[in-house]
């Protein structure tokens, strides 16, 4: 008697494509949460800039303000208020924790 193998290895991969873009999307919202907690404000500018793309399976996380680099690294005059990468730091640990929830 003939045995039946089925393959549904392509659904599989699909899914874990899906799951793994949803759960970089919350990571991205998670991201951008940590960075504007951790943002200095004077006007907000700063902290109403910063944003998030999935593009496939990365991240991307930052900021198009032109004095955001000054504010994280610091400048001569100004000491290094960091926003950016405590953010990141405390984002990536969640980001294993969100693909565990949501695979499927």
């Amino acid at each position: 008697m003939p045995t039946k193998v089925t393959w549904k290895g392509d659904k599989f991969l699909r899914d874990m494509e899906g799951a793994t873009e949803a759960a970089m999307e919350e990571a991205g919202s998670l991201f951008v949460a940590e960075a504007q907690r951790y943002c200095p404000v004077d006007t907000g500018k700063l902290r109403d800039s910063i944003r998030s793309e999935v593009s496939g399976l990365e991240m991307f996380g930052g900021t198009d303000c032109e004095y955001a680099l000054d504010v994280e690294l610091g400048t001569r005059r100004m000491p290094p208020q960091q926003f950016l990468r405590p953010a990141f730091d405390s984002t990536v640990p969640l980001v294993v924790q969100i693909l565990e929830q949501k695979a499927p």
